[in-house]
């Protein structure tokens, strides 16, 4: 009958409603509830005959109501919630008491969950609203009961318009109509087909989501083209030709803006043209294809090459600099957004099993429909072999009709909604359908490419690439490939966020093992110890192991008598395991017929339960196992984690050999001679198919059989797949199954190729923190160490130069966790990261040396172990660093009573030698820590003439000529091709001084850093080019090769996307002989200025040469006749030696490149605030002109905090307001700035007046150290002569009560923020005996906190000091204190500004004006 067929139909689109509601609301796809609102308002209408409207296009989220019908004054909450809380929270709300005053009666629709029982309920109705809820309750059943009761041709209507709404598509004139409810409802049961793979509530954010942004045009794409290419123009524009001042050099800048003329029209092309994003994208494609050019013609050697004058050249190198920074940085945003999707919008997302594609594809597919993309998601594993996949496509969908009507659907929605639609493949890999794609991929590509509106993104498995697509197909159909690199950063902000969801303590110890780089296996390595209640990680968990705690779990789980009820004393779900293994080796890919394994399970099950009908159900629940349906309609089972299906598959296939009792060479006969084993592995395809089987077999013969998979096939012992799944299986394996035999094919086979060393290294980090592993930081050492430097600078230093994440993640979480680290391993640690101290990496070796730091000063007992075990290490840079990082562990530790024997241990190792290592940094290092340590102890065997420079050393043999370093180049390029050979070039054109090789061609190694360096010594050689060969000479006395060197140099970029400085390996060496040269000069040369004695009669000349001089400078007329320059070498008598002050350290001349006494991470950002902001919100011009700042001063000097009063020696609030683009001129400000010093009371009123009659500069007394070290204040030598110079111009009657610590050159700190802070000066640190406990912390000897740097807490910058210790001091040492003090406000082109000086004399703050203006902006 029809009316049945109708309500079978109703009842149908309702239940499916009901569903796909609640499947949505699990995954955060709420936008369905919005249309099912305006669904059910128009079912209702038709159904009751109200006259319902949607309140909620009157009034957005409008509170409790959803309809409403005013007519019939009804209104209608519709709620995916059929809950007692949720119908009185709505009842509750206040707006229900005015539709109460109305008359009307409200009604609940619930939709999705539907629960009988609620009707009969009793509610707390607030406002007493008519609410009666046996009939005010409306569910399905409601609904169905109205339906019947209709006669036939309102029913025949009614399913007419749920067919409309509700159909998936509608074919109308041949062409198709999407639904939001239709693509909605397909993607929701996509992404629930992933199971465990993807779990909305465990998302981690990570740069990889970038990855879509240009191939969805996203908001923030667009804004980021904009705003980059702004920047470009911008810093190309700072330039004129005016600003040159060389004829050469305005045509050099001439030629520069003619060759990059039409690549800026082409930028202004798609800046300034007004139209939509969409509209200008191939004007956008040309905008990015000029880059290249524009940084090409702003390359910085061009300048250096030309010839004209020094200062235009200075000024066009700086130029050029930001203009390719610019577009560096812009290159590095196209490459995060895979920027060719905007033009070819196809992208292949690939990694390694259980990386987390799935869960980011699904994660993206989730966000963009958010956002209103067309989004449709399928999984390979769901392919046939032999249907074309379009095909496919539709029959998945349920779609009648031609795959041209659907994508021309799809293509026309797009273009409306101005948003490309995305199609997702995930895991061509998997399935049956695996072996469609190479023959059917390009016909499938071919047609998505017709619609210009669809975007195609797919995953495939890293190693399946070449093995599922074509030969150049990527290339060919312009596909860009990303790989996904799951939570491979080096922070644990995955971890931290899985920690917290199952409540679990964070790891004390960093997971290195990149399984946990797998959010899969992170997953159930939480869910496992949470199950357990265990409250911390296992730090060498065997895989293995895991496996068998997850399914032990799960038998626990299903034996209760809820569940499976069989006893939970037998592993029933382990052997009925075995049988699902058994059901997938006979099976083709692996993947099982759902039926099959059904009635093989419940053959084994049989035996132990009754419920053995719902074993398999219940073990897709537990995410053991997943069912699917594949295209041809077959429900297929697989292991929902790959791995775990490889390591019982393993075991499977040697279960029988477990019980034979068979010797070893038995068993690798048996082994080897096994059908089961053998088909696996029989043919070069099949290896690199099953490599994850391979790996878990290669654990299980080592761990169970003590026999190596290599020992089984032999003739595969140098296969790439072999040796990946050897190099991966010692993550997983028992230390003791590592032999001699595993030993010796390391050294045969694994250490003969680069990429399988490198592999091998990377097992060797992360077991390198593993107490008794045989490869742990030991093992590593043994294998560094008997390599020399360039050697192992080739295959080590180039690794962990790249940012090699496991590195990373051991550096971070030293220094983050020192405390936590076990004693017992401590030592592991430390030689982890010595060895990472030859990285060329500059963020990577100054955050180890401070990770280092960090060791030793918890664990100072080390630190001597280190030193000597590391005393024969060829490399410098390592030791350099490693005796920096004891100093810094030195100064920072309060563990003292180690010093004495240490201090014994570096004066003798290192300054009692016939000649003292020579590395000027080294020697400061070694020196330093002897000098700390004698301030608080006395060590009667140190001689201190012994540890302070000069030292002992020699002098070079020879000076090589230019000639001869072109010979030198010559005999290291000549059987080179010109591409290596530049690697050699560079180094020698790298240290070209100033005027080393003629006029314009020097390097800027050699002129900014040596020829800076050198300059004092410069008068005892010909030219400091000289210097420079010899350094030059010792890079390739080093070992400097360009076979082992000369790939990593010549394609190293300066720097990586994430800002680290990387150095060419030339590089280092030339600062390891700079340094040595350093070293040598300063032990052999004292310097000196030379004085000539001339003859009377040519003193007499010059005397009347400077006399017109300076006549002629003050403008006076009377000029003396000067007969002509007589030749001034013919008058020379003698020429006098003056000897200056000697070296004494590397602060001067500046050297030194780390502060390893500051431990930081991160400079705090301002956050919180010591005073409310006290810039108005509309600052006028009469607010400009008042005294309001200047009059208030007391506010921004004293202050509270936490209850205790201060007094800030340093005051620094800034309150500015500039908008974007504007003109310095046009902010709105107010500034505060202060420094105190102290002041005999006697000279008090001299300075006073001497303030008042001049000041200099901003007029604060604030001096700036910037080669100290942050503790070496202020006992160091370092800090005596800073104090020594400072005295000798500045006015010592003014005592300054604090000075700025500043360090610009350094790499770790996050952020690239440079490390300063204002510390008291030495004066009162003394008075109290302060120690800085921290940084910019100090405390007096009983503990308290006395003064602090409030801007390190996240403040405004104020070194804050007790006020009645501070009040104490003035008074017991007679000392006024003063403040000198710049304010200033701006407002409406205005500014007014002060310098002055207050007085704090007995609680008041007396003030004294030096100067101040009050003025407008000149134009």
């Amino acid at each position: 009958m029809n009316r049945n067929n109708n309500t079978s139909m109703f009842v149908s689109y309702l239940v499916r409603l009901n569903e796909f509601i609640k499947e949505n609301g699990r995954l955060n796809l709420l936008s369905t509830h919005v249309h099912a609102e305006n669904l059910y308002r128009d079912l209702l209408n038709y159904l009751f005959g109200l006259s319902l409207s949607n309140m909620n296009e009157e009034k957005q989220n409008a509170a409790a109501i959803d309809l409403i019908d005013r007519k019939s004054k009804l209104i209608i909450q519709v709620s995916a919630t059929c809950t007692k809380r949720k119908i009185e929270s709505s009842l509750s709300k206040d707006i229900i008491a005015e539709y109460k005053k109305d008359g009307f009666t409200m009604k609940f629709l619930f939709i999705g969950n539907q629960n009988e029982n609620i009707k009969n309920g009793t509610f707390l109705n607030r406002h007493s609203i008519h609410f009666n809820p046996k009939i005010d309750i409306l569910l399905t059943n409601d609904l169905t009961r109205k339906f019947i009761d209709l006669d036939i041709d309102n029913q025949n209507s009614l399913i007419k318009f749920l067919s409309k709404e509700l159909d998936p598509i509608n074919n109308v004139d041949n062409q198709f109509k999407l639904s939001d409810n239709f693509i909605d409802t397909q993607l929701s049961m996509s992404l629930s087909s992933l199971g465990p793979r993807y779990t909305p509530e465990l998302n981690v954010e990570t740069e990889n989501m970038l990855a879509f942004e240009a191939i969805t045009m996203s908001e923030y794409f667009q804004k980021e083209n904009y705003k980059y290419l702004r920047k470009i123009i911008d810093s190309i524009k700072k330039k004129s030709e005016s600003s040159i001042e060389s004829i050469k050099g305005k045509e050099f800048y001439r030629d520069f803006m003619n060759q990059i003329d039409l690549d800026i029209s082409k930028i202004n092309s798609f800046l300034e043209i007004h139209k939509s994003f969409e509209e200008k994208v191939d004007q956008l494609k040309e905008a990015h294809a000029v880059l290249d050019n524009i940084q090409a013609a702003s390359n910085t050697y061009l300048v250096y090459e030309a010839n004209f004058d020094k200062k235009d050249k200075d000024s066009l190198i700086d130029y050029f600099r930001e203009i390719t920074i610019h577009i560096s940085n812009f290159n590095r945003f196209l490459d995060q957004t895979c920027y060719r999707c905007l033009y070819d919008p196809y992208l292949l997302l690939h990694g390694e099993a259980g990386i987390g594609k799935s869960h980011l594809l699904a994660d993206m597919a989730k966000k963009k429909r958010a956002e209103n993309h067309i989004v449709f998601h399928f999984l390979g594993q769901h392919f046939s072999s032999q249907i074309d996949p379009l095909k496919q496509l539709l029959d998945s969908l349920d779609l009648v009709g031609s795959t041209d009507q659907f994508l021309s659907t799809i293509n026309r929605e797009a273009e409306r909604s101005g948003k490309r639609a995305i199609l997702i493949i995930d895991a061509l890999n998997e399935g049956e359908g695996r072996g469609l794609w190479k023959s059917h991929f390009q016909r499938f590509i071919d047609k998505i490419k017709q619609y210009s509106s669809i975007s195609f993104v797919f995953s495939i498995r890293t190693p399946f690439i070449s093995q599922l697509l074509p030969e150049g197909f990527i290339d060919s159909n312009k596909i860009t490939k990303f790989k996904h690199h799951g939570f491979s950063e080096e922070d644990y902000s995955p971890v931290t966020s899985f920690c917290s969801y199952y409540k679990l303590e964070e790891p004390i110890f960093p997971l290195l093992n990149p399984e946990y780089d797998n959010p899969l296996f992170l997953k159930l390595v939480c869910e496992l110890h949470a199950s357990r209640r265990r409250s911390s990680f296992d730090q060498d968990l065997k895989i293995s192991n895991l496996f068998s705690f997850i399914i032990d779990n799960v038998n626990k789980k299903l034996s209760t008598h809820n569940r499976l009820d069989f006893d939970s004393n037998l592993n029933v779900i382990h052997e009925i395991l075995q049988e699902v293994i058994r059901v997938q080796h006979i099976s083709q890919y692996r993947e099982m017929d759902y039926k099959d394994v059904y009635k093989s399970i419940r053959k084994v099950a049989a035996d132990y339960t009754s419920y053995d009908t719902k074993v398999l159900e219940a073990l897709i629940q537990e995410n053991i196992l997943m069912d699917t349906v594949n295209y041809k309609g077959e429900r297929i089972v697989y292991f929902a984690y790959e791995r775990m299906g490889d390591y019982l598959l393993a075991n499977y296939l040697l279960e029988t050999f477990r019980t034979k009792g068979l010797s070893s060479d038995e068993l690798l006969g048996d082994i080897r001679e096994d059908h089961n084993i053998n088909k696996y592995f029989n043919s070069e395809s099949n290896l690199s198919f099953n490599v994850g089987l391979l790996q878990a077999l290669s654990v299980i013969l080592a761990d169970e059989f003590s026999i190596e998979f290599f020992e089984v096939f032999p003739e595969h012992e140098d296969n790439f797949s072999v040796m990946e799944a050897f190099n991966e299986s010692l993550i997983w394996r028992d230390g003791a199954s590592i032999t001699k035999k595993t030993k010796d094919y390391i050294n045969k086979h694994i250490f003969r190729y680069k990429y399988s060393l490198d592999n091998f290294l990377n097992v060797l980090i992360q077991k390198s923190c593993l107490l008794d592993h045989p490869l742990n930081a030991n093992a590593l050492f043994k294998i560094l160490i008997k390599n020399p430097l360039p050697e192992r600078d080739s295959f080590w230093t180039t690794k962990i130069s790249k940012r090699d994440i496991n590195i990373l993640k051991i550096i971070n979480w030293s220094w983050v966790n020192s405390r936590k680290i076990d004693a017992k391993t401590v030592e592991l640690y430390e030689i982890t990261l010595i060895w990472t101290l030859s990285s060329t990496n500059k963020t990577i070796r100054d955050s180890s040396t401070r990770s280092l730091v960090s060791l030793f000063k918890e664990f100072p007992e080390t630190m001597k172990n280190m030193l000597d075990r590391f005393k024969n290490v060829d490399d410098p840079y390592i030791l350099e660093r490693l005796y920096a990082a004891v100093f810094g562990g030195v100064v920072r530790s309060n563990k003292h009573e180690l010093y004495p024997e240490l201090t014994k241990y570096i004066y003798n190792e290192f300054f009692c030698k016939s000649e003292v290592y020579p590395h000027v940094l080294l020697r400061d290092y070694a020196r330093q820590t002897i000098e700390f340590i004698l301030t608080t102890h006395d060590v009667q065997e140190i001689d201190k003439s012994k540890i302070k420079p000069p030292y002992k050393s020699e002098w070079y043999k020879s000076i090589p000529t230019n000639y001869e370093i072109d010979q030198l180049e010559q005999e290291y390029t000549k059987d080179e091709n010109g591409r290596l050979a530049f690697s050699v070039k560079r180094i020698i054109s790298s240290m070209t001084t100033e005027y080393g090789r003629g006029v314009g061609g020097y390097g800027d190694f050699g002129r900014y850093v040596l020829g800076s360096i050198v300059r004092e010594w410069e008068n005892q050689f010909n030219s400091d080019q000289e210097l420079s060969n010899i350094a030059i000479k010792r890079v390739f006395e080093m070992g400097y090769d360009i076979k082992l060197h000369g790939e990593f140099d010549i394609n190293i970029s300066p720097h990586d996307r994430h800002n680290d400085v990387i150095e060419r390996i030339g590089k280092k060496y030339q600062w390891i002989a700079l340094h040595e040269l350093m070293a040598k000069l300063t032990d052999n040369f004292p310097t000196f200025e030379e004085e000539k004695i001339y003859t009377i009669e040519y003193q007499e000349y010059l005397d009347r040469k400077n006399k017109n001089l300076w006549n002629l400078i003050e403008g006076k007329e009377e000029m003396e006749d000067i007969e002509k320059e007589p030749n001034e070498e013919d008058h020379v008598i003698r020429v006098n030696k003056i000897f200056l002050s000697q070296y004494s350290g590397p602060w001067e001349p500046f050297m030194r490149d780390i502060d390893p006494t500051f431990l930081l991470k991160d400079m705090p950002s301002k956050n919180l605030e010591l005073i409310p902001n006290q810039l108005p919100t509309n600052p006028t011009i009469k607010w400009v002109k008042n005294d309001s700042l200047y009059e208030n001063s007391q506010k921004y000097l004293e202050l509270e905090f936490d209850g205790t009063e201060y007094i800030a020696l340093y005051s620094h609030f800034d309150w500015t307001v500039k908008k974007e683009k504007s003109k310095f001129n046009e902010r709105d400000a107010k500034i505060f700035l202060a420094s105190a010093f102290f002041v005999n009371k006697s000279r008090k009123e001299e300075v006073l007046k001497k303030r008042m009659d001049s000041i200099n500069g901003n007029g604060l007394p604030l001096p700036n150290t910037y080669s100290i070290f942050a503790y070496e204040h202020f006992w160091s030598e370092s800090y005596i002569d800073f104090e020594k110079e400072r005295t000798s111009y500045e006015d010592n009657d003014v005592m300054p009560a604090c000075h700025k610590y500043l360090w610009e050159t350094d790499q770790s700190i996050n952020g690239g923020n440079i490390p300063t802070y204002v510390m008291p000066s030495k004066i009162i640190v003394d008075y109290f005996n302060l120690k800085q406990q921290t940084e910019g912390i100090w405390h007096n000897e009983d503990g308290d906190m006395i003064c602090f740097d409030s801007a390190l807490l996240g403040y405004d910058s104020c070194l804050l000091f007790v006020k009645d210790k501070l009040i104490q001091f003035i008074e017991e040492s007679d000392y006024a204190l003063m403040w000198g003090v710049y304010a200033e406000k701006v407002a409406k082109k205005h500014f007014h500004e002060w310098w002055y000086t207050v007085d704090y004399d007995k609680g008041r703050f007396k003030k004294y004006i030096s100067d101040e203006k009050n003025l407008k902006y000149r134009k």
